[in-house]
């Protein structure tokens, strides 16, 4: 299963070659560094506890007779079609009319079904998993038609990465990150640091895995590495491109592993990567149960693998909220008010602390964010 990150297929011009840090950019003195792992450790069991809290209930009347269509960078993507899918959820609860074009993970039919869009004459088009550069004509074009953008696990066109003018109207307002998407996804990652921090201290050499063609990764990794380097750790940091998910990836996370014998971490970027390259490399390498390994966004097939000894801990953000808050901004756009705070964060799961103990179960232990939602709307 090729479980992509929810996130565009922006190609940033990555080359997949490796690139590695021997050692921390800033050694930190012995109590500097029990000072960072305590805050590591303490960090942890928060995450442990779920970081998320009820979105804001403040009333805002539900907008009458929508119709929007949703554009999905691939329905082949776990990892897209969830969020998608509390996205269009969200909205047919708001009894809105709904239609989905799938852009197959194929980047070259997203501004085309833009203008497929555009033609229908929607009151909006709601984009997941699509940043603004890849489609930003047609998104100018809607715009000059009247037609609201909203969009989910995307980043706008004012990005810093992209340099260009928003064009999106409505995305999840996270007001633990003061409102700023980049800074949450690094906070995402800062805790996914810190989790190997708090085992391992300055003594945490970690290989880390990354595929540089995506922006929401950009974000993760900043945080990551964010986190291991305060805490005095040491980064070996090798990319790889989607197109090597399978034997080439495992290949080389094999090759890594034998090269670097000291290392007692491993990252990986997503779930698909952990499936196909990431959690077989390292058995492969004989290293299994011998590194701790930091898995992607702990889709169920994630888990399962958690249950084999193959992958030691996730960070989860709930997917199907993600969709939710992302309507709740875009109805907020209708109504003419200013977005809430969906109260989203993230919750930690290792063998201890959260796994769902069926096979094959997804983690599903969010607070009833839809029932505030719902009554927030009037419906």
């Amino acid at each position: 299963m090729i479980a992509l990150l929810a996130v565009s297929a922006l190609a940033l011009g990555a080359c997949g070659e490796d690139r590695v840090q021997s050692s921390p950019s800033e050694p930190s003195a012995g109590p500097v560094a029990a000072d960072a792992q305590a805050a590591a450790a303490a960090a942890v069991e928060k995450g442990y506890e779920g970081t998320s809290t009820l979105p804001d209930p403040t009333p805002r009347p539900g907008a009458k007779a929508k119709r929007v269509i949703f554009i999905s960078s691939g329905q082949n993507s776990i990892s897209t079609a969830i969020p998608l899918a509390g996205q269009m959820e969200a909205a047919q609860a708001l009894g809105w009319e709904t239609q989905l074009l799938d852009g197959q993970s194929n980047p070259s039919l997203w501004p085309g079904l833009v203008r497929q869009a555009i033609a229908a004459q929607p009151d909006a088009i709601s984009l997941q998993a699509i940043d603004c550069p890849l489609v930003s004509q047609p998104l100018e074009e809607a715009r000059a038609a009247g037609i609201k953008i909203a969009a989910g696990y995307s980043f706008d066109c004012d990005d810093p990465k992209f340099g260009g003018q928003p064009l999106f109207d409505a995305v999840p307002f996270f007001a633990s990150a003061n409102g700023d998407p980049g800074e949450f996804t690094r906070l995402y990652g800062q805790l996914q640091g810190e989790t190997a921090i708090a085992k391992f201290g300055a003594e945490t050499n970690v290989l880390q895995f990354n595929d540089e063609e995506f922006r929401i990764l950009d974000y993760t990794n900043e945080g990551f590495q964010r986190a291991i380097k305060a805490g005095g750790g040491t980064i070996n940091y090798s990319t790889f491109l989607v197109s090597e998910l399978g034997p080439n990836l495992e290949a080389k996370v094999a090759g890594e592993l034998l090269k670097h014998p000291e290392v007692n971490v491993v990252k990986s970027p997503y779930t698909g990567a952990t499936l196909l390259g990431i959690a077989s490399g390292i058995q492969k390498a004989g290293r299994q149960g011998k590194v701790f390994v930091i898995g992607g966004e702990g889709f169920a097939p994630e888990l399962d693998l958690m249950r084999q000894g193959a992958v030691d801990v996730v960070n989860i953000t709930p997917p199907a909220w993600i969709g939710w808050a992302t309507i709740d901004a875009l109805n907020s756009v209708f109504i003419g008010q200013e977005p809430v705070d969906c109260g989203i964060g993230w919750t930690l799961v290792d063998a201890e602390h959260g796994l769902p103990s069926e096979v094959g179960a997804a983690y599903e232990k969010s607070p009833d964010f839809r029932s505030v939602y719902k009554k927030a709307w009037g419906v």
